[in-house]
């Protein structure tokens, strides 16, 4: 394992093609093998709409991180450059979230630390967006 702050106790997530997942919860990945492509996308109703945007691609040794407690006009500020959003909405709380979808090759593994277990490890310099830090 590239580095020490991840454990072979840590959670195991096989990652692949078919297994996408949105990086909406606070935590850490690790990829152990693979790569993982991260797109942003809009939902509606749980459903990805409209297609999506890619904008990184994290390889073996790095790591992803959740976006649990981004400030709202974050996302939606990341959605507008997407695509479209249908009419002139005013209101920001009116307007789509992007998200991060996350997308592994065939056969991707990785290590997944929750957001509490991360600060532990990490120390006093791990980022809380409830505290603004």
């Amino acid at each position: 394992m590239p580095t020490k702050l991840f454990s072979p106790s840590d959670a195991l997530v096989d990652a692949g093609a078919n297994q996408s997942f949105l990086l909406d919860v606070g935590g850490v990945w690790l990829v152990e093998q693979g790569q993982v492509d991260v797109f942003c996308v809009r939902l509606d109703g749980g459903a990805i709409v409209q297609g999506r945007a890619h904008i990184a691609r994290v390889a073996v040794g790095q790591c992803l991180f959740g976006s649990a407690g981004i400030d709202r006009r974050v996302r939606v500020a990341a959605v507008d450059r997407v695509a479209a959003v249908g009419g002139e909405v005013e209101d920001v709380n009116e307007r789509p979230e992007g998200h991060l979808q996350a997308v592994g090759s065939a056969g991707t593994r990785l290590r997944f630390l929750p957001l509490a277990a991360a600060r532990g490890r990490f120390g006093a310099t791990a980022h809380d967006p409830a505290a603004g830090r």
